[in-house]
């Protein structure tokens, strides 16, 4: 079950590029994704000159790793003849994966926003751009895969350890995400 770790509320200019930027995030952390790149898409609704986005970026790390335990007696009993399929059934038992997985979670609106001249006597010039309100949600997810597919828990070590990972994460996150934002203004 995925857990949210951190969220982040900010004004961007484009919901693309602050796409882009975080896909890039998760590639620079070691992160690969399987899913193939889909940019973002902004929904139009009924207001004019407004319209929704919503969107993810994710990444995973496979880690392969192996139960000494059952390994070593599947050796064991692989050199009496008799017990070698057992055996060989615990050496296959005795490697899993431990799969990581990062999502960044992406939702707001956009619209048109103007700029106008305020001084009385200047000639007036108005400039028009657009301004996202976005939503970022950082999420992350740890289990164990079997080679015969069961996904089972991670165990408490790789929980804390992976716990940490996204700390990280969200630290390099949260020095990111206001280089990307516009700013602030009275």
């Amino acid at each position: 079950m995925p857990k949210t770790y951190a969220e982040w509320k900010l004004r961007i200019g484009s919901p693309r590029d602050l796409f882009w930027e975080l896909q890039r995030f998760l590639d620079k952390e070691g992160l690969k994704s399987d899913k193939p790149f889909e940019p973002l898409k902004l929904e139009p609704t009924p207001i004019e000159g407004h319209a929704t986005f919503s969107g993810n970026v994710e990444g995973h790390k496979d880690i392969l790793k192996s139960t000494r335990w059952r390994f070593i007696l599947g050796i064991i009993l692989c050199c009496t003849i008799i017990l070698i399929p057992i055996g060989l059934w615990l050496i296959r038992k005795s490697a899993y994966e431990v799969t990581q997985e990062v999502k960044i979670n992406l939702e707001g609106e956009t619209y048109r926003a103007s700029a106008r001249s305020q001084e009385p006597y200047k000639p007036q010039s108005e400039v028009t751009d657009t301004v996202s309100n976005a939503r970022v949600s950082l999420e992350g997810n740890i289990y164990r895969r079997r080679g015969d597919g069961k996904i089972k828990p991670a165990s408490e070590l790789e929980e804390q350890a992976f716990g940490t990972k996204v700390s990280r994460i969200e630290e390099r996150l949260n020095k990111l995400i206001p280089s990307i934002k516009l700013p602030d203004v009275a």
